[in-house]
Parts: C-alpha cells; structure tokens; sequence
C-alpha cells in the first residue's frame, strides 16, 4: 500500500513539474514576462488622456507660457520615445535597463529644470507629486 502511494505522490509531482516547464517555455517562447496583462485600447486611450491633461495642469500651474508648454511637451516625448526604444533593447539586462532608464530620465528633467527655471520647476514637481499622490501612485 505504502508503494503504491509512493507511486501516485512520484507521478503526480513529476506531471505538475513538467506542466510547469512547459508553461514557462512557452512565455519565454512569446518573450512575455509572467506577469504581462493586455490593456484594451480605449482603456490605454483613456490613460493617456488623463496623464496628458494632468501635465498639461502642471505646466499651467507652474506658470508656463504656451510656448514653453510645447517645449516641455516635446522634451517629454523625446524621453518617452528614447524609454520605448530602451524597452525594446534585448541586449541590456534589466540592471543596464534600470541604469539607462534613470539617465534618461535625469537628462528629461535636468532640461525641464533649464526651460523652466528653478523655482518655477519646484513648483511643476510639486504639482506632479500631489497628483501621483491623489491616483494612488507612491511619488519617488
């Protein structure tokens, strides 16, 4: 009896390991992580429709002209652009990513800071952390 126990306990660890090989071959196989989920498109439309209109009160808020406005906008999407095209570098393991990330992150405020001028970008930042604060998002 003891055997036969033995048998089925053997047979069923080795059918849930080879489910579980299988399962990860095949994420790797897609280059998806295990935790990548799928936004509908009105829904990734509706974010960035938000995020666009919280920035563009920041930057009002901090006093920016309409042509300043369009400056910053475009620094951003340089940035936004360069982090796209970091994403899709496979080269990089996740630590260079992190690295490349946060350089291009200071080089997108570290211009901000020169279009804006100190206190008018203190300002902006302000702002930004009291709204990441209210959509529940921890400010860094």
């Amino acid at each position: 009896m003891k055997k036969l126990l033995f048998i089925a306990l053997g047979i069923g660890s080795f059918a849930t390991g080879a489910v579980g090989q299988v399962a990860q071959d095949i994420r790797s196989a897609t280059n998806q992580p295990a935790t990548a989920v799928e936004i509908p498109k009105e829904e990734k439309a509706a974010m960035k429709a938000k995020q666009d209109s919280e920035y563009l009160a920041a930057f009002k808020g901090a006093g920016l002209t309409d042509a300043d406005i369009a400056s910053a906008k475009s620094i951003m999407a340089e940035a936004s652009k360069k982090n796209s095209e970091l994403k899709k570098n496979d080269k990089l393991n996740d630590v260079e990513k992190e690295a490349a990330k946060k350089q291009i992150s200071d080089e997108k405020n570290d211009k901000l800071k020169a279009l804006m001028g100190k206190d008018r970008y203190k300002l902006y930042s302000d702002i930004r952390k009291k709204q990441k604060e209210a959509n529940g998002v921890k400010p860094e």
